[in-house]
């Protein structure tokens, strides 16, 4: 369910964060002719059919011919490619290419620093003990935020994939998706296995912990509570000639992606859910992978039942996304997709966007945090370790203008494993309202302002998808308990996107009702409507005089 690419020219690979929704046909599924030639054909399987469904839609489909994580993060779902193609050599490569040499030089001038500036956390060189880093200059971020970001949530390999998975779907349905599930999640699966409904969510539910339930609960509630403030209002204005509303609609069915690594992600659930609820959504279907064995995660299954989800789907990926947008036998189709995962079913979002809403195309997890001398390094580390635990791809990045803190910190991360270190990178800058500045360009998923001195700097951000703000603010609060949520654009998309929100599951409409004198607005619409040559809007608007 999320989104990123690499290696082959980056014109050819790698999209855009935010490209065009592709527009078509809603009962067509074929590439634009301009694009198809780089894409492999889809290939036709067999048919199938299964019972029961979720919803009362009827699935989208043709009649004749052709149909077209973590957080965001999360680590790829088991057994499919990670979001980076190519990528696990920068990001995961052997140990003896991930060691870290922290240069103890104090005296060195700004000259030197700059033309040390090509060696630092995350960028290597080989040496007699293997791979050696040092503290970089600030000049060197936006290039490593592009290495890292590989210019786009998803290339042209997960987009080609997913297009074939789309396809399928809309063909064979649950069939299709069940082929996915048996490849990438449990050989066994059945048909039976894809939909778990109320009842079966409840019954695993009660499998959870005393822990875990109580954990969820105040997750929840605060949850609930701060996005119940974001509630939508009508808007009216009204004076002697028109009354004017802005009437919000909530949204009839979503479906919300609910990523798997290791493990399910029911804080997912909670901040995929709870919106929608306070929205009104009237029917929510939370799509995610079947673990292996076939068996609910009472976690996922309590947090579900918190938000009272209709039903589970558990397919992940493009194919997840693909049963969503289009509908199969069991699954109706929904009006909006929302969620994080992998970089397919990113790709597969793109591309059913001309079909169904979605909320936005998430790549991997981002951090740049900003310290003062007077924050704790290690502390801070774990901050930064927090992030990189996410998985390929992920970046954490920490700024300061305090050389002794860049040390500690580059100390402390040598406690942590060579393929967590490879995803952090540290930064010197002459000044902290330079730092500030660079968060703001870097338009990073998150912000930590760590230290009292860098927190003074709080309201100068403004282009970043959460700000965590004094020590005691840890990002892995925003990602459990604080309130927020933790769907954020990434990929420097906070430059526009926000994070999701109740407003994402609201559709407004706009009333109008003219009443009272109306000549001289008759008059000034009609001017109008003449210089821009619409002979019959003058028409219809003299015809009201």
């Amino acid at each position: 369910m999320p989104v990123r690419c690499r290696r082959a020219a980056r014109g050819d690979r790698a999209l855009a964060r935010r490209l065009p929704p592709p527009r078509k046909p809603a009962s067509r599924d074929e590439v634009p002719e301009r694009r198809r030639a780089s894409l492999p054909r889809a290939r036709r399987r067999g048919r199938g059919g299964q019972g029961g469904r979720i919803g009362g839609g009827r699935a989208a489909g043709r009649t004749v011919g052709l149909d077209r994580r973590s957080r965001r993060h999360r680590r790829d779902a088991r057994r499919e490619r990670p979001r980076h193609r190519g990528a696990d050599l920068e990001f995961d490569g052997a140990a003896h290419r991930e060691l870290i040499r922290v240069s103890h030089e104090a005296g060195r001038d700004r000259a030197d620093r700059r033309a040390a500036g090509d060696v630092g956390i995350g960028t290597h060189r080989r040496g007699s003990a293997g791979v050696t880093t040092t503290v970089r200059d600030l000049a060197s971020l936006p290039r490593d935020l592009e290495r890292a970001r590989r210019g786009g949530a998803f290339g042209a390999k997960e987009r080609a994939v997913a297009e074939r998975v789309i396809a399928d779907v809309r063909r064979r349905g649950d069939a299709a998706v069940l082929a996915n599930v048996r490849r990438f999640d449990d050989p066994a699966a059945r048909t039976t296995d894809l939909v778990a409904d109320r009842a079966a969510l409840r019954r695993a539910g009660r499998s959870a912990s005393r822990e875990i339930r109580a954990a969820l609960d105040i997750a929840h509630e605060r949850i609930r509570s701060f996005h119940a403030l974001q509630r939508p209002r009508a808007l009216a204005s009204r004076d002697g000639s028109a009354r004017a509303r802005l009437i919000p609609t909530p949204l009839r069915r979503v479906g919300a992606l609910v990523p798997r690594g290791t493990t399910s992600y029911p804080s997912t659930a909670l901040m995929t859910g709870v919106p929608a609820r306070v929205a009104g959504v009237r029917e929510l279907v939370v799509a995610s992978p079947l673990a292996r064995a076939g068996e609910i995660d009472p976690a996922l299954a309590y947090a579900l039942t918190l938000v009272d989800a209709d039903a589970l789907y558990r397919a992940g990926g493009a194919a997840g996304v693909a049963a969503l947008a289009y509908g199969t036998r069991s699954l109706a189709r929904v009006d909006k997709i929302v969620g994080p995962g992998n970089a397919y079913a990113t790709a597969a979002k793109w591309l059913v966007s001309a079909d169904v809403g979605i909320d936005a195309l998430e790549g991997p997890s981002e951090l740049v945090a900003v310290a003062s001398r007077d924050a704790d390094a290690a502390a801070l580390t774990l901050d930064l370790l927090a992030q990189a635990e996410h998985g390929s791809g992920a970046f954490a990045a920490l700024i300061s203008d305090d050389t002794a803190l860049l040390r500690s910190v580059a100390r402390e991360l040598l406690g942590a494993s060579a393929r967590l270190r490879a995803r952090v990178f540290i930064y010197r800058a002459p000044n902290l309202r330079t730092a500030a500045r660079a968060i703001n360009e870097a338009a990073p998923e998150h912000a930590l302002l760590a230290g009292r001195t860098a927190a003074a700097h709080a309201d100068s951000i403004d282009r970043a998808g959460a700000v965590f703000i004094g020590a005691r603010s840890a990002v892995a609060f925003g990602d459990y308990v604080a309130g927020t949520n933790h769907c954020l654009p990434t990929g420097a998309t906070a430059r526009w996107a926000s994070a999701l929100r109740v407003e994402d599951f609201v559709r407004w409409t706009s009333r109008v009702e003219m009443r009272g004198p109306l000549t001289s607005l008759i008059g000034a619409a009609a001017a109008i409507a003449g210089h821009e040559g619409m002979r019959y809007h003058a028409a219809s608007l003299e015809a009201r005089g």
